[in-house]
């Protein structure tokens, strides 16, 4: 039998694998390649894993609609998903994606709060959706998909709170990220310096 589960670490209403269980098994741990990428500081590779995950999710939908499972949405989905990975468009900007990139480095300051691949997709599905309003879209996802993945250091969201200031400063732009931002920081247990995300 093979499962898959997250750490406990991660998963705050899990206790850690008891010790009979894992006798009984062979416990994989798989790494985190963004993290990594991010760390080693291949800006290059994460713009071309940026676009390969767009066109990973257009596959997706191109291979629903070939088996007969479109959804109503998906011709919608692969309009904007074709626009999103030609040449030149606002998502695979460099100007767009050094953005992201600076949220993954923060992020993966700290070993418990790196983002991964199904975050980083889902965050760039999402903006691809969003009809050419990328800053917009990617506050909304700041504040949806990264701030409930950052429980822990208060350091790490310090600096998104830093960095979301320097995109927009006062009230130019990444209002959304900066309220939830404050929110999480808010949280922070004096004691040991962490945060804790509220859901």
């Amino acid at each position: 039998m093979v499962g898959t589960i997250n750490s406990y670490l991660e998963e705050g209403t899990r206790l850690p694998l008891s010790g009979p269980v894992k006798r009984r098994a062979n416990v994989i741990e798989m790494p985190n390649y963004l993290e990594e990428i991010v760390r080693n500081g291949n800006r290059e590779g994460f713009s071309s894993i940026c676009a390969n995950l767009l066109r990973q999710t257009l596959v997706r939908i191109e291979n629903r609609n070939q088996i007969g499972t479109v959804s109503i949405l998906d011709s919608f989905r692969r309009q904007n998903l074709q626009l999103a990975i030609q040449e030149g468009s606002a998502i695979l900007s460099e100007e767009f994606l050094d953005v992201v990139w600076r949220i993954c480095e923060i992020c993966a300051s700290s070993r418990i709060t790196g983002l991964t691949f199904g975050v980083l997709q889902d965050v760039l599905d999402y903006v691809a959706m969003a009809n050419g309003d990328a800053v917009s879209a990617l506050d909304s996802q700041i504040a949806q998909k990264i701030v409930p993945q950052l429980s822990g250091p208060a350091s790490v969201v310090r600096q998104l709170i830093d960095l979301m200031e320097d995109l927009g400063p006062g009230e130019d732009g990444f209002q959304q990220s900066k309220k939830a931002l404050a929110a999480l920081l808010a949280s922070e247990d004096p004691g040991s310096g962490l945060v804790t995300y509220m859901y």
